[in-house]
């Protein structure tokens, strides 16, 4: 009777786990999707900030000068976002929309280190690279979302920390057979 009220408990404690996961899940996925729209969204409050003198001291200006002064690696990632996953870009035009943005391209070759910055987006599988008639185009590749967590059978998940049954005369039967 106690065995049957422990595994109950089990059970019960384990499904709640499942869904807290599952919760998980789906929040990430819900900060993805907020994190695209942010990405479309932020060029165009960049480009219309550029036509009218935003007070720096302000929410929107203090946004405004963290765009301006984000890394290259975050401002080449903000406008393939942006972009979306459909969309294939030049490395000259994310060069375009950066400046377009305000990001400081203080390099000597700044589409050298947009190449080298889409070449190692590329490796770490968040660009996905296409060549078009000698050009390469870039564009952003979207994280599938997860499938739900399946629940297994408690036992299913008992057998996992079960130790396999001994049989001692099975294994001293077995260790003597190996000395002959």
């Amino acid at each position: 009777m106690a065995d049957e009220l422990i595994m109950k408990a089990l059970e019960e404690a384990y499904k709640l786990v499942l869904f807290h996961r599952n919760q998980r899940a789906a929040g990430l996925r819900l900060v993805a999707q907020a994190d695209e729209e942010i990405a479309k969204v932020t060029p165009k409050i960049i480009g219309l900030a550029a036509l009218v003198d935003v007070p720096e001291d302000s929410e929107l200006g203090q946004f405004v000068l963290e765009m301006a002064s984000m890394g290259i690696t975050d401002a080449v990632r903000l406008v393939l976002r942006s972009a979306g996953p459909a969309i294939r870009i030049k490395p000259t035009s994310i060069r375009d929309r950066l400046i377009k943005m305000g990001v400081k391209l203080d390099y000597n070759n700044p589409l050298a280190v947009i190449g080298s910055t889409l070449k190692r987006l590329e490796e770490a599988g968040e660009v996905r690279k296409t060549m078009s008639q000698g050009t390469a185009m870039y564009s952003w590749i979207r994280i599938p979302d997860p499938p739900p967590l399946e629940e297994p059978s408690i036992d299913e998940v008992l057998k996992r920390f079960q130790k396999p049954e001994r049989n001692a005369f099975k294994e001293l039967a077995q260790k003597q057979s190996d000395k002959k």
